[in-house]
């Protein structure tokens, strides 16, 4: 009769150690926690489907971007934090809750990124309408008016846009970006992957 081959006795341990080794990284990679999501997610996730983005969404979203932060900070926080770093007026806070128009998005949008503007801007410091008009010179809005009411998802193009012109200015690659609400979070419970519609800005 015919032997079958066999591993000689001195191989037979590496090779079930190596077996041993390759079972407990499979159960590692299967059993290790994910990566912890964004504290922000849940609220950049809910501005993107809002109709109208409200004032103080637009001091978050801004707060943010001056801070470079991922963790959520209350609204107050991020409203006192930009009023004492002089980027929005006091007299804003009466008005978190209202709609904001793209004229207050303008002049977040400029005095987060610093822009200076126009000699007006420059003389008597920065407006809803020469913030708006600076910028739509540098195309982080739309010219549609300083006017005009935001959406949810306007807000984070603008948002994007203007953390793309922080990194470019600053010559850093590393800031945080602005979430995609979609593709960042995981899927709602019994949602599938196609009915998570994708942004784009």
């Amino acid at each position: 009769m015919t032997k079958l081959p066999t591993t000689p006795r001195s191989n037979r341990l590496p090779l079930a150690a190596a077996a041993a080794l390759g079972l407990i990284v499979a159960l590692a990679a299967v059993i290790a926690p994910a990566p912890a999501a964004r504290a922000d997610l849940p609220f950049y996730r809910t501005l993107k489907h809002k109709g109208r983005a409200s004032l103080g969404d637009a001091v978050r979203v801004f707060h943010g971007i001056s801070r470079d932060l991922t963790e959520e900070v209350t609204l107050e926080e991020a409203a006192r934090e930009l009023i004492d770093a002089e980027m929005m007026p006091e007299e804003w806070l009466d008005d978190l809750e209202d709609p904001v128009s793209l004229g207050g998005v303008s002049y977040l949008t400029c005095t987060t990124l610093q822009i200076d503007g126009g000699l007006s801007m420059r003389i008597f410091g920065p407006s809803r309408r020469a913030c708006y008009r600076e910028a739509v010179h540098r195309r982080l809005v739309a010219p549609l008016g300083p006017h005009r009411y935001v959406s949810g998802a306007d807000l984070l193009a603008i948002a994007r846009r203007a953390k793309r012109h922080k990194r470019l200015r600053a010559g850093e690659e590393e800031l945080a970006e602005i979430p995609d609400p979609e593709r960042d979070a995981p899927a709602r419970e019994g949602e599938s992957s196609a009915e998570r519609r994708s942004y784009d800005d």
